[in-house]
Order: structure tokens, then sequence, then C-alpha cells
């Protein structure tokens, strides 16, 4: 689905008409986390089967600003920025192909480059240290005795895959970890889970509450409506109205 915004997107509004036919199609072709194999030929095959005298390459760089176009090993790929900003996916596959090194829009060809495993592992370690770091936090918040509530493989492997999921909307690791320790703050706010309902009873496990799944654990980000009144930052407000925006398109689709 497009989204509203890029009818309206004054940047997109100066493209040709070809180039925004083009961004179109290659949200057709990205996977899970927007990222997409990218050599001229395949797309043109792809998005303009029908065309004879379309310059790609033309209009790949006409919409550089919106497509991060990297090379990796000598494979073409592309990623299209901010994607989970704007693509809501309920259950997302791991991509298959290597995330881009950095922020240009292309790698120069005199670059060393990792091997696909290599940037898989760094990328892995990543989500690592985000758990770790959050359960620490859970920990601190809750004040449980680590010698008994331990950071097994299951609550480890719950919290990279909460991590690698909010990963892909904030591509940052810092602003990662906010959105997760924001969980976590915001189920200590609650006096109903904290104890403060008719069962007398906390619902504050880190699996089974508080990540138990994407979609809960961003209601619990987005949704909860906390006693404390720390002003959010403004990349947090950005990402708080598209989660709105989604929840409001995903309800008009299932009435």
């Amino acid at each position: 689905m497009i989204d509203p915004e890029f009818w309206s997107d004054e940047e997109i509004g100066k493209w040709s008409f070809q180039a925004r036919l083009f961004y179109i199609g290659l949200w057709n072709f990205a996977d899970d986390e927007g990222r997409f194999k990218a050599h001229s030929a395949l797309l043109k095959a792809q998005i303009f089967p029908y065309e004879r005298k379309i310059n790609i390459d033309r209009v790949k760089k006409e919409i550089s600003t919106k497509i991060q176009w990297y090379e990796i090993n000598k494979s073409q790929y592309g990623h299209i920025r901010n994607f989970l900003k704007y693509q809501r996916i309920d259950r997302p596959t791991p991509s298959k192909l290597p995330p881009p090194l950095d922020d240009s829009s292309t790698i120069p060809r005199g670059n060393v480059l990792p091997n696909i495993r290599e940037v898989n592992i760094s990328k892995e370690n990543i989500y690592v240290e985000v758990a770790e770091t959050t359960f620490d936090s859970y920990i601190k918040t809750f004040s449980k005795n680590k010698a008994q509530y331990q950071f097994t493989t299951k609550r480890k492997n719950k919290l990279q895959q909460r991590a690698r999921e909010l990963h892909l909307v904030t591509q940052d690791v810092e602003k990662t970890k906010e959105l997760m320790f924001l969980a976590i703050k915001n189920r200590k706010a609650s006096t109903f889970h904290m104890g403060d309902n008719p069962q007398g009873k906390k619902y504050i496990d880190i699996v089974d509450h508080i990540f138990r799944s994407q979609e809960y654990t961003e209601q619990l980000i987005f949704e909860e409506k906390p006693k404390y009144t720390d002003k959010r930052a403004e990349w947090m407000d950005d990402l708080a109205k598209k989660y709105e925006e989604r929840a409001k398109r995903k309800t008009g689709e299932g009435s």
C-alpha cells in the first residue's frame, strides 16, 4: 500500500513520471527489510518489461535521495530509506540480502568490503548488545534478583527479536535501546499491571508480557499513557504518528 504522503511529497513531485512509477515499483520487489537486488537490467525487466528506451541508470540517480544504492562483493543492491516507517509488517521475514554498510548513496569501488557472513555477524552483535542492556534495565526497573531471574536463552532470543524489529524502524542502535527502555518504563507506570487489579497479579514478565510480540510491544511503547510527564524526543513523536496512521489504516482494512 502506498502511503498517502507519497502524493504530496514535494521532492517526489519534482521527479519525472518514470521516476515516480519506478519508485512505486521498487516497493513491490523489496523484502521485509526494504532491500532488493538492484542490477539495472533486472530492475528494468521487473518494473518496465515493455519499455525499450527507458534509461534505468538515469532514473536510479533521480530517486537516490529516497533509495540507498550500494554494492557488496560486486553485487548491486538497493534499500528503501525509512521503509518500515511507512510499511507495517506483522511478522517480518529477516532479509537474505546484506545490509548497506553506511548511509552514503554509493560505496566507492576501492573500499575493501566484508563478505555477507561478516556483515550479518556484525548486525547480530548489535541485537545482542541491545538485548543485554534492555535486560539490565528491566532488572533495575523492577528490582529483580539477577541471580534468580537470569538471562536465559528464551529471554535473550525474545529481546533480540524485538530489537531486530525496532531497529528496522529506527535504523539507529541508541534509538532502538530508547524504545526498548520505554516499553519497560511504561509497564512500570501502569498501576493495573503492577498489581492494582482484582486478581492482585503483576503482569511484568519480560517474555510473557512486555516483549511477547512485536504488536504488543509497539502498543506498549506508543499507546500506553504513563503518569510521568517526560517530553519525548521529536524523532519519537514522528514514529508515534506513523504508528497511529498504520493502526488506523489497519483498523479500516479490517472493518
